[in-house]
């Protein structure tokens, strides 16, 4: 199929799903680079991660690291298809502000934090760490948002408090569906880099502040398939 320049990510979105629904790319398959799409059709990568983050957020297609996307055995009931959408939709655009601003806010707080919020930090990550020991997908969700806003506050900046302060509200009526994705496995993913991050804080590692928040949005850990989950299969049958 040939394809024509499309204004944004949203118009990508719905071109990819028709893709999907068309069989072009079966269920299995695996979809093209995001390199090969942007070049298709004619946006930046970061556009493309973005509907394609919606995708795999809305249940259309599964990633693996370095492995690629493939399309998902199963797509949404036509009942939950907008809902899941439209959220996915929103996670995706704000991942993408979230990430901006966070790199800065690493920074900052590697070579701003005050004991007390060094302490803080450590506080919140034995709690992050008790939510996934217990299992409480829901709550750990919670609690990394608050986390994000003491980095805010290690900056010592209210002004870089308050914008992550209202990113993760925006972000927080969307956790249902981050949620839906979370295993043992992606927990524990995910746990792992916001410790690294609040260590390399603790630490004054200003580098490793940055470099631990961009794991964090390269491979965020709801986008990336359980390596247990046998719900992603190649066209041979065999796991993608």
């Amino acid at each position: 199929m040939a394809a024509k320049p499309l204004p944004g990510h949203n118009a990508l979105v719905e071109h990819l799903i028709d893709r999907i629904r068309q069989h072009e790319w079966t269920v299995g398959s695996q979809l093209p680079s995001e390199r090969a799409l942007a070049l298709e059709y004619g946006l930046s990568r970061s556009m493309v991660r973005e509907a394609l983050a919606a995708l795999q957020l809305a249940g259309y297609i599964q990633t693996r690291v370095g492995a690629g996307r493939y399309v998902a055995q199963s797509t949404p009931d036509t009942d939950s298809q907008a809902a899941t959408l439209r959220t996915g939709e929103s996670i995706a655009a704000t991942l993408n502000v979230r990430e901006a601003m966070e790199l800065g806010c690493a920074y900052l707080a590697a070579t701003h934090a005050t004991p007390d919020d060094r302490k803080a930090l450590r506080d919140l990550v034995n709690e992050l760490e008790r939510h996934v020991r217990q299992g409480a997908f829901d709550d750990y969700l919670k609690l990394t948002l608050d986390f994000h806003v003491q980095v805010a506050t290690a900056t010592g900046s209210s002004y870089l408090t308050e914008a992550t302060r209202d990113l993760t509200t925006q972000h927080q009526h969307d956790q249902w569906l981050l949620a839906d994705h979370y295993t043992p496995a992606i927990a524990e993913r995910s746990l792992a880099v916001h410790r690294a991050l609040a260590d390399a804080i603790i630490r004054g590692d200003a580098p490793a502040a940055l470099a631990a928040v961009a794991a964090h949005y390269e491979d965020y850990p709801a986008l990336v398939a359980d390596p247990d989950d046998p719900g992603l299969v190649g066209q041979d049958g065999t796991e993608g």
